[in-house]
């Protein structure tokens, strides 16, 4: 920064630094809801400090751009850790700028992400737990299976299609299965995941319905098992959904004998 610049943001720094301490200790803890909003430091307004990101961290040719491509890569395979499918075009601010401006340069804070994810989740305040986004940085919502398939059961229809929901075990906390479905809710992940699932099963069912004719159901059935397995690094995907769902009497002692 030019000398002016410095004099501007430097007595920030304490601020952000502190800022940056308590978030990260209150995410370690599970505690998001206790992340304090801020919207000015040292009399500078939020405005002013949007620019640390906008100008310096985020544009192209600064010398600090180098991180905001380092934070982009971090995110495995590319994809958004948000909705697990969509390839990473940007960085969310996991706690808004527009009302957390003391996070607005913190590392952590910083979440790889699609445009979609980014654009929808907004500048969310959380003021409960249950209202928190999942925090790919410090949470993992894969410890249970809970995104549910369900199968459109037209059994004269030529495509299949299906819908998907938040389905956790009964067993689930109530605040994590609140949190999932907000999140859910909040990325309209059931008009993402149904879209692609009714364009993989075009090819899904022509694949199961030459099994069908060599082999008979059960080889199908095991052909779906195998495909499950093959997707248990992902067991919250659309396609892991989207197997279990195709495990299905209905499907394979119906549809499939319907459409031969």
């Amino acid at each position: 920064m030019k000398k002016e610049s410095q004099e501007r943001f430097c007595p920030c720094l304490p601020d952000i630094l502190a800022a940056t301490k308590d978030y990260e200790d209150n995410m370690e803890k599970g505690h998001p809801q206790n992340v304090a909003e801020c919207r000015n430091i040292q009399g500078v307004p939020k405005s002013e400090l949007k620019k640390l990101y906008t100008e310096k961290l985020s544009k192209i040719k600064q010398p600090a751009r180098e991180y905001y491509d380092k934070i982009i890569s971090l995110a495995p395979g590319g994809i958004c850790p948000y909705c697990k499918h969509q390839i990473v075009t940007t960085l969310d601010h996991y706690f808004p700028k527009a009302h957390y401006i003391s996070l607005v340069i913190t590392p952590t804070n910083l979440i790889p992400a699609c445009s979609n994810c980014n654009d929808y989740k907004q500048d969310l305040i959380v003021k409960e737990k249950e209202d928190a986004i999942f925090n790919p940085y410090y949470e993992d919502c894969d410890g249970i299976i809970w995104l549910k398939a369900s199968l459109n059961r037209d059994i004269v229809s030529d495509f299949l299609t299906m819908t998907f929901s938040v389905c956790p075990p009964e067993e689930c906390d109530p605040v994590l299965q609140k949190r999932l479905e907000n999140q859910f809710n909040t990325l309209r992940l059931n008009n993402l995941y149904s879209k692609h699932a009714a364009e993989e099963l075009i090819a899904v069912a022509s694949r199961h319905l030459r099994i069908f004719k060599a082999f008979g159901a059960s080889e199908v059935r095991k052909s779906i098992l195998e495909s499950l397995e093959d997707n248990t690094y992902r067991p919250n995907s659309w396609q892991s959904a989207m197997y279990r769902a195709l495990d299905d009497d209905w499907y394979l002692n119906k549809w499939l004998p319907k459409h031969l």
